[in-house]
């Protein structure tokens, strides 16, 4: 393994604790109060958290435009965080490493992943080339393989690589791929046709079929959770309904399935907790842990009685994951406001960008200047604004959507239509900021009428 950085980072630690003296008791992140305030505000500043229950620990993970924050919840309390120079583009999580796929800042714009270890702090960052044609909404790591989505004329395929840069192996399917996952230190891909495969060492293996553009969840150790309400085990690919259950509030534990019906939270048909602003429920071995809006959270065991008093809460705030069909351009999160921003903001992307608009044009209509970066992580002073730049401001990260530039190269031509059509029939769908830059009329679907609108407005 070829190691191109190696660092040790300060790690904020619980005092130790017994257990027992935590269950049924409102459980601190950390003994003192200036600890519990810096896990709880670092949750809170980053773009996307998530849960991760297993058998070796229960976590809530995430980033910001920087930083990977860990976060140990079960059985013991820590926090692990790591500081990159460049932009995250997504992360991962296994039971003893945190990942996160980012753009380098250095002078080679390379695409690095870096691995921290979640038991004592320390990381490593890894080159892996210029990624190029790479969807990098979503990746994941099995060994020293890294896994992601790249694209070519037809369809997109895994590309994976050694940790270290060297490419590996080439995974190609079918179907066009929705996204990659991993479960503990296993890979896998997901189409949008819902056909789900472990992958590694250069093989793939059928695992189950899903529903049409499923979006997954952890759901505990060999489990997943979509938002199509199917829970799905990886080891035999037997899948079940569970109506009405939420992915983010449901895991599959030795002692039964942990749901949340809106007002509780049940084991089976026992109620464990009792409140309606949940935002994580989290398993490991007989533990459980009610996640609310501002990261505290409540721990009891899963094989006792117990009946927790309701948590007087402010309703919880947005953690919605970007979960979407192959038209609809959100499901589940409504219009960010945002005064500072001159434009529309849905998922982390700032929408209804004109074509052709040229940078100084974008930069004039903010009150300070951002700080704009192509898909190379480069940053960005003159030229057209595209479909895919990411912007900083404010300290917080925003994907850019052009309207009707699905090629991202700035412009509205004969190409995006070509492109949308091939979406529309199946064949190529868009993802990410182009399925956003695909709805024209801006009424929160990417549809023919828009395709109308597109092909009256392109350049000749």
């Amino acid at each position: 393994m070829t190691t191109n950085h190696s660092y040790r980072i300060t790690t904020a630690l619980l005092s130790s604790m017994v257990i027992a003296a935590a269950l049924l008791t409102k459980l601190c992140l950390f003994s003192a109060e200036s600890a519990e305030t810096i896990l709880c505000e670092s949750l809170a500043e980053c773009h996307r958290v998530y849960p991760l229950s297993s058998s070796k620990g229960a976590f809530l993970y995430g980033y910001t435009v920087d930083t990977l924050y860990s976060a140990q919840l079960l059985p013991g309390e820590m926090l692990t965080r790591a500081t990159v120079s460049g932009i995250i583009r997504s992360v991962s999580h296994s039971a003893a490493y945190a990942y996160a796929l980012y753009d380098s800042s250095s002078s080679q714009r390379d695409t690095r992943v870096l691995k921290m270890n979640t038991a004592n702090g320390e990381f490593e960052s890894f080159s892996i080339g210029k990624l190029g044609s790479a969807d990098k909404s979503s990746f994941a790591v099995s060994g020293d393989e890294a896994f992601v989505i790249k694209t070519d004329d037809a369809y997109a395929y895994v590309q994976s690589f050694r940790l270290g840069g060297k490419e590996l192996h080439k995974y190609k399917f079918n179907s066009n791929l929705s996204r990659l996952f991993q479960d503990g230190s296993t890979a896998y891909a997901l189409l949008y046709t819902g056909e789900l495969y472990k992958i590694g060492g250069g093989s793939s293996q059928y695992i189950a079929r899903l529903e049409t553009d499923s979006m997954p969840f952890n759901a505990g150790d060999g489990y997943i959770f979509t938002d199509k309400h199917q829970l799905a085990s990886l080891c035999d690919g037997i899948t079940e309904y569970i109506n009405g259950a939420d992915p983010k509030l449901t895991v599959n534990s030795e002692y039964g399935l942990v749901t949340h019906n809106g007002s509780s939270v049940k084991c089976g048909d026992r109620e464990i907790f009792r409140g309606s602003n949940l935002s994580f429920v989290l398993t490991n071995n007989n533990l459980c842990a009610a996640v609310y809006s501002d990261f505290t959270y409540d721990c009891t065991q899963l094989n006792a009685e117990s009946n927790n008093a309701p948590r007087d809460n402010s309703p919880a705030d947005n953690n919605n994951y970007n979960v979407s069909n192959n038209n609809r351009i959100t499901q589940n999160n409504d219009d960010e406001i945002s005064l500072s921003i001159p434009y529309p903001v849905r998922n982390r992307t700032i929408y209804n960008v004109d074509p052709s608009l040229s940078v100084s044009e974008f930069f004039s209509r903010f009150d300070e200047k951002p700080e704009l970066y192509n898909s190379e992580g480069a940053r960005v002073y003159n030229g057209n604004i595209k479909t895919g730049y990411t912007l900083r401001y404010d300290d917080a990260l925003y994907e850019i959507a052009v309207r009707g530039d699905l090629n991202r190269d700035g412009k509205l031509k004969s190409n995006d239509i070509t492109a949308f059509m091939l979406h529309l029939v199946g064949k190529k769908p868009l993802t990410g900021a182009s399925l956003i830059a695909a709805d024209f009329n801006l009424d929160g679907r990417a549809s023919n009428a828009d395709l109308v609108l597109m092909a009256k407005a392109a350049e000749k």
